[in-house]
């Protein structure tokens, strides 16, 4: 990651809240790049400052990021007192996708302890959130836990209902990040064409000046012949 040397070799002349905002951001793509270890220092700094200065929506997002990283990790006992905490500061300020993301969490934690009926509860409850905020990962990230501990517990019907919905949800995500490609490929090959149209458009207009030199040559030249013939007339008609 280019941003990550950068950020490393500058990280003192940035100002300290903006210096957390990129390691979160850092985090998360790491994260999302599957290098957790890598992403798990970032999420501690981050939480350490935003508990001292006391901002409590990095503070919920942070511990929430961590309890996922924990629970990446099976280490369902380690993640539950940080997903507990989340919900906890994110349920004092409102704060909507630390709720759902924490929540989210629990049922992971409870599928991971074969608490069956605590992770469909908890599911249960998140899932009009989930639908009314519309997140897609969130959508995915349900589907596909309702699925799995619906199998778990034997009822097939449900898993594949979940399953099915899931799969949707994930079509339409992959949709979602394959339509920018495909838009920037569209971009690369119009500018392509453009510019193999301006090559032929050049090509052409110096073929065509080279055409009007030879003309205003030629014409010149038997305008030439003419004068000179028109002299010699009225030199012979002189003699």
């Amino acid at each position: 990651l280019g941003c990550k040397t950068h950020y490393e070799n500058h990280q003192s002349e940035l100002p300290i809240a903006l210096k957390h905002t990129v390691q979160h951001n850092l985090g998360a793509t790491l994260n999302n790049l599957e290098r957790h270890d890598e992403a798990l220092p970032y999420w501690l700094d981050t939480l350490e400052w935003s508990r001292e200065t006391g901002n409590q929506h990095s503070t919920a997002l942070a511990l929430l990021n961590l309890g996922a990283y924990y629970l990446n990790q099976n280490q369902p006992d380690k993640a539950f007192e940080y997903v507990t905490e989340t919900l906890e500061i994110a349920t004092q300020i409102e704060y909507s996708i630390c709720i759902i993301g924490a929540m989210i969490s629990l049922g992971r934690y409870y599928a991971q302890r074969d608490q069956i009926d605590e992770a469909l509860k908890i599911l249960h409850e998140v899932e009009p959130r989930v639908k009314k905020a519309g997140d897609k990962h969130d959508q995915i990230c349900v589907t596909k836990l309702f699925s799995d501990i619906y199998r778990k517990r034997g009822d097939f019907e449900k898993a594949l209902e979940y399953f099915e919905a899931y799969h949707e949800y994930e079509s339409i995500q992959h949709d979602h990040t394959l339509n920018p490609r495909i838009k920037a490929l569209e971009i690369i090959h119009r500018a392509e064409q453009v510019q193999k149209e301006k090559e032929l458009y050049q090509m052409r207009s110096e073929a065509l000046q080279r055409e009007l030199a030879e003309r205003e040559r030629t014409e010149h030249e038997y305008l030439e012949r003419e004068r000179l013939q028109i002299a010699l007339d009225k030199e012979h008609e002189l003699n």
